[in-house]
């Protein structure tokens, strides 16, 4: 198998979470390198055990024929460049990373060493000029669009009756390119159903619930959860403190783990 197959075939089941048929005239003879560097996610999270399972159901087994470098920064997006640089001193034959703040870690450490993204948007963060044809060596699927966003607020105005004002709550530990455009987009998408939209910015999981209470004095009905790494560690805190503001809320993401498979 190819370099480019094997991204394809990473891509596919990576991002889209399913089983992945792929027709192979032989099994690659070398051990590939994968690298796997996530902002946020552990080494048990679900998007990491799909990448484990995709690889196993295409016939690559750990220490047979691949090598899997996995790589976290629990958050802390300041080491992401110094993990990054492991990965390509390593020389790992393709990355996968799930944020744009690791792709854009990983294109400034390497020009040359494939990068596979998943779950973001890689045109709205900058990273490619064309989803049709990315640029340089980037490929991957985008899991983000304006039209998913407008449907999560036709969710929360059909599931809450007489909704008319929702708190977007967001960090630009993600992206603030991504998150600012991601903002106007509900914004415009919000002015069309007759929805107030305010805003909420936090940086810290210490200000997690001082934005629930902001929600709250906004006389906010729901919340909306922009996606950011700081929001999917905390996610069992945020369940908590939407749970006790008696607030609805939306995301891109559970916001409990779940098991692969």
């Amino acid at each position: 198998m190819t370099r480019r197959l094997l991204l394809l075939a990473l891509m596919l089941k990576f991002a889209a979470g399913t089983s992945v048929i792929w027709a192979q005239s032989q099994q690659a003879s070398k051990l590939w390198i994968v690298g796997n560097l996530m902002t946020a996610a552990g080494p048990d999270d679900p998007m990491v055990a799909g990448l484990r399972e995709g690889l196993r159901d295409m016939g690559y087994l750990e220490g047979r024929n691949v090598r899997i470098e996995f790589r976290t920064a629990q958050g802390h997006v300041n080491q992401l460049p110094r993990l990054a640089q492991e990965l390509v001193q390593l020389k790992a034959d393709v990355i996968v990373v799930a944020t744009p703040l690791a792709a854009q870690a990983v294109e400034n450490v390497t020009r040359t060493t494939p990068i596979v993204i998943a779950a973001f948007d890689p045109l709205a963060a900058g990273l490619v000029t064309s989803l049709a044809h990315p640029d340089g060596s980037i490929t991957g699927l985008s899991s983000m669009s304006p039209e998913l966003n407008a449907k999560r607020l036709q969710l929360l105005k059909e599931i809450i009756p007489g909704l008319n004002r929702v708190a977007v709550v967001w960090s630009p530990a993600y992206s603030t390119l991504i998150s600012t455009r991601m903002l106007e987009d509900l914004k415009a998408t919000a002015r069309s159903m007759s929805l107030d939209l305010g805003s909420v910015h936090v940086q810290t999981p210490q200000e997690l619930s001082a934005a629930f209470s902001a929600a709250s004095k906004m006389h906010a009905q729901a919340v909306y959860l922009l996606e950011s790494p700081l929001f999917y560690l905390q996610r069992t805190l945020l369940t908590r403190l939407a749970l006790q503001a008696r607030l609805r809320s939306s995301s891109a993401r559970e916001p409990t783990p779940r098991r692969a498979g």
